[in-house]
């Protein structure tokens, strides 16, 4: 899976981001969440997680409490209740120009 990170203006603006796999990376149901921290993480999902949108959408907003904050990218199969991939922890630098 790739993911790219996009800026609304170079070094200003709201954050995106956008998923992409091979052709044969087939999961059903897939959605993007954000969950805050560097948890080790098990299914379920944390109560506290933020769904961002389906991983089939094109470009994904992130909302600026996401912007803001260290966590990470978790995606979950809703059909078959689980955790497929979750990525490193990170957090995004210069959200609040």
């Amino acid at each position: 899976m790739q993911v790219h990170w996009l800026r609304e203006h170079q070094g200003a603006g709201k954050f995106a981001v956008e998923l992409s796999a091979d052709e044969d990376f087939t999961k059903p149901d897939l959605m993007v969440y954000w969950v805050a921290g560097n948890a080790t993480l098990t299914d379920p999902l944390p109560g506290g997680a933020v769904l961002l949108g389906t991983f089939s959408s094109t470009l994904l907003p992130l909302p600026d409490t996401v912007a803001r904050s260290s966590g990470q990218l978790v995606l979950f199969s809703l059909a078959d209740n689980e955790i497929v991939d979750v990525s490193k922890s990170f957090q995004l630098k210069d959200s609040t120009k």
